[in-house]
């Protein structure tokens, strides 16, 4: 009787240690893992790094190549891109397509480079063809984009720039541009050297204070690409960077919306009220009616007018001229001394 006594005291001595072993185990781990969802929130309420410094947001443009995919020509592009660690959107043509070329495509995407829809048969009057037929021409290309490269486009151009009857009515961000750089004219000027150099240095004048810029260019001729190995290194050596629209449009925090037409991407520049001067590089500020880019146009600006602005939102400017209100794009506006 007195063993089982013994033994019964030994298994309950032993329950105790464990169990208040159990015990102080479980409160230590609670506290060890306070700590760790302490640590957690700290780190999610961090605030984040921005991606880009202001310097670096101020230079800034997209590149933009139409009428592709080429086969050397884009490379030789590619290749430029791929040394400084820029970006570019390629806008291709459908019937363009083939197995040839599918290659370049992919490696542009590989790069970072984004693939744009150019249309199927690049058709320069969208504007007087069915939603049906326009709608036709795009899917079918989207379909060899994504064939090609695993990856369905979202931004579309429209051959010669027309897009009055599309916006809206699209599943695409409609891309336009603000610097068109008349390459195709020159297309026969390959092996000129000077050529290139003048058209390079148009180019870069016209990005140079200009960020945000959307630059129009065809990747399918020789001399874009001679006048390419000259304004890439250019840039970079300026402290630019060459991005596609997509990334641009990121580092900008500016959400490209389909059926929305985009001749350049804004900075959402807030000013305050007050004095300010025009401050275009060449054409004059285009005073609107709405701030959309295409609104009705009121007024054209030229550089160094002194106008008063009402307010701002979205990057654009309300703006009194002489009796006339409307809206412009804030970025091109300057405090007055």
């Amino acid at each position: 009787m007195k063993r089982i006594i013994s033994v019964i005291a030994v298994m309950l001595a032993v329950l105790l240690i464990f169990g208040g072993c159990s015990v102080n185990k479980g409160g230590d781990i609670t506290e060890k893992e306070t700590e760790a969802e302490i640590s957690t929130v700290a780190e999610f309420t961090e605030p984040a790094k921005p991606k880009y410094t202001q310097e670096q947001l101020d230079k800034m443009v997209a590149f933009t190549f139409d009428d592709g995919p080429g086969t050397t020509t884009t490379n030789r592009i590619l290749d430029q891109l791929e040394k400084y660690g820029f970006t570019a959107t390629f806008f291709v043509i459908g019937r363009n397509i083939n197995e040839n070329n599918a290659s370049v495509m992919r490696r542009a995407v590989t790069l970072g480079c984004e693939i744009g829809n150019h249309t199927q048969n690049h058709k320069t009057s969208l504007n007087n063809l069915s939603m049906d037929t326009v709608r036709q021409e795009l899917e079918t290309t989207s379909d060899a984009i994504e064939k090609a490269t695993g990856i369905r486009p979202t931004l579309m151009r429209p051959p010669g720039g027309a897009f009055s009857n599309l916006k809206g009515k699209l599943d695409y961000a409609i891309i336009h541009w603000c610097v068109d750089t008349n390459d195709w004219r020159k297309k026969g000027s390959a092996g000129n050297a000077q050529a290139a150099r003048n058209l390079a240095d148009y180019i870069i004048d016209q990005v140079d204070g200009n960020p945000g810029a959307i630059v129009l260019m065809h990747d399918i001729y020789d001399f874009t690409a001679e006048t390419m190995e000259i304004v890439i290194p250019e840039l970079a050596g300026m402290g630019y960077r060459i991005c596609s629209v997509s990334d641009l449009a990121e580092a900008y925090g500016e959400e490209l919306q389909p059926g929305q037409v985009y001749f350049r991407i804004n900075r959402m520049t807030k000013l305050e009220p007050g004095r300010y001067i025009v401050n275009t590089r060449e054409s004059p500020l285009t005073l609107r009616a709405e701030p959309e880019p295409d609104a009705e146009v009121l007024l054209r600006l030229a550089k160094g007018t002194e106008i008063t602005v009402e307010a701002c939102e979205n990057g654009w400017a309300k703006t009194s001229y002489r009796g006339t209100t409307g809206w412009v794009n804030a970025d091109y506006l300057k405090e007055a001394e």
